[in-house]
């Protein structure tokens, strides 16, 4: 497609579940989840990808690495 990714943002955090999201991971509607979002953008600051994850939180495992994008 010819994207060439050069900034990620991404954020980690703990909040409540509700609604579909909770029934999908078959937890009770006010538990707390593991929320995960991240922003990918091109050299000009375009969007290119758009990530927003809720993981169980005994389900789930978060490894990360620093990486450099050119």
């Amino acid at each position: 497609y010819g994207l060439e990714p050069t900034d990620r943002q991404s954020v980690i955090r703990v909040g409540p579940i509700s609604g579909e999201d909770a029934r999908l991971l078959g937890l009770p509607d006010g538990i707390n989840v593991l929320l995960y979002n991240s922003v990918v953008r091109d050299s000009t600051g375009v969007r290119i990808e758009c990530v927003a994850s809720v993981n169980h939180p005994q389900r789930i495992v978060f490894s990360t690495d620093a990486v450099h994008i050119i």
